[in-house]
């Protein structure tokens, strides 16, 4: 964790790919909470140690010279439920919230297909100097890539995200609609209502 949060403190841009959970430079204490809970490997006695290291990592993009993000989202994981409506409510609404300000771009990818994303998430982090590294994670390990090759085709990854994803008005619009609904997309909640 100190590793990347020594990468996104000297950056100048961030773009953050994910598939499966909210970003973690934009996710509510609530939602990372019941996201460390759910997944059943992070010791319950580290939740809160976690969650407050993942909220300070917030600082990056709330400074006087904030770092700017580039947030790309796949729509599955906003109709995702962690940690039940009120927890996706409150999420959706800090992603709305984040989305206001100067410095972050959230654009949303809707599930219509696969996307360069498919073989999971991603960050690409730039600097002002123009040095640039891909920071890649799993379970147990993380893995940062510098080498100029690999650099481009993430690169070119970014480029064709960003021409499948809603525009950012249109993005905001999902994510709004969605917390209208507790966050549930129509599928769950046409379960809820069969249920």
């Amino acid at each position: 964790m100190g590793t990347l949060v020594n990468l996104e403190k000297k950056a100048d841009l961030i773009v953050n790919f994910e598939c499966t959970n909210v970003p973690g430079l934009l996710q509510h204490p609530n939602y990372t909470e019941a996201l460390l809970h759910e997944s059943e490997l992070v010791p319950a006695d580290e939740i809160e140690y976690r969650v407050s290291a993942r909220t300070h990592r917030l600082a990056v993009l709330l400074a006087p010279k904030p770092a700017r993000l580039l947030a790309l989202i796949d729509e599955q994981v906003l109709t995702r439920m962690i940690g039940g409506p009120e927890v996706m409510r409150r999420q959706l609404t800090h992603l709305m919230s984040a989305a206001a300000l100067a410095n972050i771009s959230l654009r949303v990818l809707p599930n219509s297909g696969a996307n360069t994303g498919v073989n999971g998430p991603f960050m690409l982090l730039k600097r002002a100097n123009g040095h640039k590294i891909v920071f890649l994670e799993n379970l147990t390990s993380s893995l940062i890539l510098e080498e100029p090759e690999e650099i481009e085709i993430y690169e070119r990854a970014v480029r064709l995200l960003v021409r499948r994803a809603l525009p950012a008005g249109e993005s905001l619009q999902v994510i709004t609609e969605l917390a209208r609904g507790g966050g549930q997309g129509e599928l769950a909640q046409e379960q809820l209502q069969r249920d």
